[in-house]
């Protein structure tokens, strides 16, 4: 047992040290620990819980030795049986060693293993002020048991530029349930520990330190509001790429030397090169990379003042030069280089599909501006009648076309009764086709105004 203990703390205490050391000021690290019903399980005649009781407390011990690291701990499954049962019990700053231990001697298994909500929740515990690595380590005795998708939010994290690693230990789990812990690792490239007994837990040591290297790079992508920025990073030396990754807050392992690092954002793809870049082994170098991006917020409303679902194509001012393109119902913020822009616009609820130009919209940097795009409409709505006023029960087919215009079909509908069709302002004719294709009546010279509803009957015979 006390060889489970001690081969438990080493896996910690080396995955903290070279994980996190270096330039750990500005490194956050969230523990988030299982204190679920399951974590009474036995290995070699003893509660897990005791196992990893003991071991945090000799880790917390070796993590306080630590300077310039922040932590803090999350619990879930120890006060009731909810899912929601997940909380933030010491906060994130400088490692409170007395006040760790006392909560983790204090912890009563009792509840569920929601992890998924509780990956979710560490977000909120990392103080988004600080830059630098944002953190997680997840210690289970078991899968998923709310209903959650752990591996979703671990992928949703990640690409979304939120955590830097998320680090997976699975304690007294079959090799079933560690393989079903994998995904939350993988899209942060984060390690996954089995602990099952000694001898996993000895393999899994090796595996670390075969595994585990110092970052000693660090590209931070910021905006000039300290917003995040997604890049695609490069390190060149000698003319060739030697590494590459990508995301918001990118770690490179790099032999000392100097280099070159170029810096393309992917919202805007602006790059920006930060040359003879020095990097030695024994100390982290951190270069932020500020970018001038600013932001566009657009929306497309109806006449009623109602969001529509609109696209936007967005050009270089007087040009035909596409830049990029969004689209949404209610405001799309889009990313763009400082400069002066042509945005098309177009809605496709009108008959006929509406397209409208805004142009010469310019933009400062780290600046947003707003724009609302109003399509103005109106609508028909359609009544064919029989015998002077009862509604026809027959199917109908009804084409619309603007007056004079009979090659030239704006907008269609088809059914049973009354039939609305909504149109941009003008004058339109309307003809009812047959079951048989035949036109059996044409309506012309019908105005629609924008705002407003005409209604258009049509007298259909018997």
């Amino acid at each position: 047992m006390q060889k489970i203990l001690k081969i438990f703390t080493a896996v910690f205490v080396l995955l903290f040290v070279i994980a996190f050391s270096g330039n750990a000021a500005k490194t956050q690290i969230v523990i988030i620990f299982d204190a679920s019903g399951s974590m009474w399980g036995q290995i070699n005649g003893k509660a897990k819980i005791e196992i990893a009781k003991n071991a945090f407390g000799q880790i917390v011990d070796e993590l306080a030795k630590l300077e310039n690291m922040q932590v803090a701990l999350r619990v879930y499954g120890h006060l009731n049986k909810k899912c929601s049962n997940s909380v933030l019990e010491v906060p994130m700053g400088s490692i409170q060693a007395d006040a760790v231990k006392t909560k983790i001697k204090s912890l009563v298994p009792k509840g569920k293993t929601p992890i998924a909500f509780s990956i979710e929740m560490a977000v909120d515990d990392f103080n988004q002020e600080i830059k630098g690595e944002k953190v997680i380590l997840v210690v289970t005795d078991g899968m998923e048991s709310c209903g959650g998708d752990p591996c979703r939010v671990a992928l949703k994290l990640k690409n979304a530029g939120i955590v830097t690693k998320i680090h997976v230990v699975g304690f007294g789990m079959d090799k079933k349930g560690l393989d079903s812990l994998k995904c939350i690792v993988a899209p942060s490239g984060g390690m996954m520990l089995g602990a099952a007994d000694a001898k996993g837990l000895a393999k899994a040591f090796g595996a670390i330190t075969k595994s585990i290297v110092s970052d000693n790079l660090l590209i931070l992508g910021r905006d000039k509001n300290n917003r995040k920025v997604y890049m695609d990073v490069q390190v060149h030396q000698g003319g060739q790429v030697i590494a590459s990754s990508e995301g918001a807050d990118v770690n490179f392992s790099l032999k000392e030397g100097i280099y070159d690092v170029k810096t393309t954002s992917r919202s805007t793809k602006m790059t920006i090169w930060r040359k003879h870049v020095k990097v030695s082994k024994s100390k982290r170098r951190e270069e932020t990379i500020v970018y001038s991006e600013s932001e566009l917020k657009i929306r497309g409303i109806d006449s009623a003042d109602k969001p529509i679902y609109s696209w936007y194509t967005i050009y270089k001012a007087g040009t035909s030069e596409e830049v990029t393109k969004s689209e949404s119902k209610g405001w799309a913020k889009i990313i763009l280089n400082p400069g002066e822009y042509d945005v098309k616009v177009f809605e496709q609820d009108t008959n006929p599909v509406m397209t409208l130009w805004v142009r010469g919209i310019k933009i400062g940097a780290g600046e947003q501006v707003t724009k609302t795009v109003k399509f103005a409409s109106g609508s028909i709505m359609i009544k064919p009648v029989i015998s002077g006023s009862s509604t026809s029960k027959k199917y109908w087919w009804y084409y619309v076309y603007p007056t004079g215009e009979t090659k030239k079909r704006v907008g269609q509908t088809e059914g049973v009764g009354n039939r609305k069709i909504v149109l941009a302002p003008g004058s339109y004719s309307i003809s009812v086709i047959d079951d048989y294709n035949n036109v059996v009546k044409t309506v012309s010279a019908i105005i629609v105004e924008e705002g407003k509803s005409v209604d258009v009957v049509i007298p259909l015979g018997k």
